[in-house]
């Protein structure tokens, strides 16, 4: 995996979803941010699973995509999918690469998040 870029340094231009993300993230709330693809099958499998996870925790759930949210991709130095990022008062918290089931990330975002 290839290091993280500092902030507002990418390859690729702010598109108005990279801003919308950047934003949300700085507002501090608790935040999951799964970074998928259209054509990945692990990534089209964990979806359902991490929205229930979000709303079971009540945390927002936002995907982070290639077509969508390059930048913000390259400068978390994203290059495996799925992976899910637990973001908390605007600093990466966490992250898990590749599929996981309920019970498992169940378990990871509770622990990471200090909730019983």
């Amino acid at each position: 995996m290839r290091a993280a870029l500092p902030p507002g340094e990418t390859g690729h231009p702010q598109s108005p979803d990279d801003e919308a993300l950047a934003r949300r993230i700085g507002t501090g709330a608790d935040l999951f941010v799964l970074a998928s693809m259209d054509d990945c099958l692990p990534c089209t499998l964990m979806k359902p699973i991490v929205r229930r996870l979000a709303s079971r925790l009540s945390v927002e759930l936002r995907l982070a995509e290639p077509a969508t949210t390059p930048g913000f991709l390259e400068r978390h130095a994203v290059d495996c999918f799925p992976e899910l990022m637990l973001w908390r008062d605007g600093s990466l918290l966490e992250r898990r690469v590749g599929f996981h089931g309920f019970d498992d990330l169940d378990v990871f975002t509770r622990r990471a998040l200090g909730r019983p």
